[in-house]
């Protein structure tokens, strides 16, 4: 469950979840991009795809 500033920053009522990732961006084995995303959970859906190239 988010904290008050969470909960104000997402317009998110008191009880209602989010869906938190992280997330790591690498290139040549460094790490790039480090993230922590955070979603209101009644309002987005998770999916995701992903393809490796040569």
């Amino acid at each position: 469950m988010p904290d008050a500033r969470t909960r104000g920053m997402l317009g998110l009522n008191e009880g209602e979840p989010i869906l938190r990732m992280t997330r790591q961006t690498w290139s040549s084995g460094r790490l790039v991009s480090h993230a922590w995303l955070s979603h209101p959970g009644t309002r987005f859906e998770l999916s995701a795809a992903f393809a490796v190239g040569d």
